[in-house]
């Protein structure tokens, strides 16, 4: 991973096992059309929207939390260029 930030909004861990940069065609039904910026937790092998693991904006980590268990979680793709 290219930065040193990572935390995993599902189980804490600090390490990233793969990152992708994603093309997708914008969709207001698919959340994740939006995301192009993706990381796998190497603990929990979960599929993390970049924004919530390197907290941007100054996003606290119980935010990022919120943000992944309400909106993204249940539609997370298996890999990280889907």
């Amino acid at each position: 991973m290219s930065r040193e930030l990572f935390n995993c909004p599902e189980c804490g861990s600090t390490k990233s096992s793969e990152s992708a940069l994603v093309e997708t065609e914008f969709s207001e039904s698919d959340i994740w059309s939006g995301v192009l910026q993706r990381h796998r937790c190497a603990k929990c092998g979960l599929v993390i929207p970049a924004h919530l693991a390197e907290l941007w904006d100054g996003m606290s980590p119980q935010e990022a939390v919120e943000e992944w268990h309400n909106l993204y979680r249940a539609t997370a793709p298996k890999d990280v260029a889907d």
